[in-house]
Parts: C-alpha cells; sequence; structure tokens
C-alpha cells in the first residue's frame, strides 16, 4: 500500500493511500497466521473463494472491488474508484483535483 501527504490549494493537508480489498484480506490473514510477508507474496485468492470461520463478511459495491483511493483529512474522508493509474507519482494538483471528485465517506464507528 503506498501513502502520500499532500497540500491542496487552500493550504489542507490530505493523506492519500490505495485500498486493494484482496490484498487486505491476504495481509489480515496472514498477520492471524504469524506469516512473514516475504513468504507471503502469493497469489491472491480466486474472487469466488468462500472464506471461512471468523471473518467478517463485507459487500463491496461494484466499482470498489478493484480498488480506491483513500483520501483524510482530519474527520473527512472521501473514496475514488478506480485507483488512477500512476497516482504515486501525480502531481499535488492532480491529487487535489481528485480529491475533489471522490465521494464523501461517512466516518464508521466500530464496535
Amino acid at each position: 500500500m503506498s501513502h502520500r501527504i499532500f497540500a491542496d490549494s487552500t493550504g489542507v493537508t490530505w493523506e492519500v493511500w490505495d485500498v486493494v480489498p484482496g490484498r487486505l484480506l491476504l495481509e489480515a490473514r496472514n498477520h492471524r497466521a504469524g506469516t512473514d510477508r516475504r513468504a507471503a507474496q502469493q497469489a491472491l485468492p480466486d474472487e469466488g473463494e468462500r472464506r471461512r470461520g471468523g471473518d467478517r463478511r463485507a459487500t463491496l459495491a461494484p466499482q470498489l472491488r478493484h480498488g480506491w483511493l483513500a483520501f483524510r483529512n482530519g474527520s473527512e474522508r472521501r473514496r475514488l474508484a478506480p485507483i488512477p493509474y500512476g497516482w504515486e507519482e501525480a502531481s499535488e494538483a492532480e491529487l487535489e483535483r481528485w480529491c475533489g471528485e471522490a465521494e464523501s465517506v461517512a466516518e464508521v464507528r466500530r464496535r
């Protein structure tokens, strides 16, 4: 997961990172199993695979299944899908444009 910090034209600081659902599932499984990250560089599970056990299931909107950029500024969160090609090297102006196009996301409270 790449992560960047940028300031928009009004001086507001934003964090931005990419979120890929299949990669997060694999990393969570490896963390629970104590698997070394270097040993975990295997293929992602098939999309048709059904998880078993105590995993919580989340339903993703079709446009989010291949990932999104997450933007955060203090309490404000936004999401842009799909992930723009080359976003890791994009200018701050381009990041700001994408942030402006991103949808606001309500804060999720954890139990």
